[in-house]
């Protein structure tokens, strides 16, 4: 399985008590698998810079719930 990042953008979270901007790693269908927000667009540019290294190998990526 292969994963992508988003480009940096506008983030919210379901029950609207975060909004940001950030990123999120997606699954070959394009499902959003994890979600990063933060407060600071040049902080979040670091980060997904930092994460695109961490993921170019990977094999698998799961939420915590994926394995329960």
């Amino acid at each position: 399985m292969k994963y992508r990042l988003s480009q940096v953008q506008s983030t919210r979270d379901d029950r609207g008590s975060f909004a940001g901007v950030g990123f999120n790693i997606v699954n070959e269908g394009g499902s959003p698998i994890v979600t990063f927000g933060y407060l600071d667009e040049a902080q979040a540019a670091k980060a997904r810079a930092l994460i695109e290294k961490a993921i170019v190998d990977a094999a698998l990526i799961a939420t915590a719930w994926a394995h329960e």
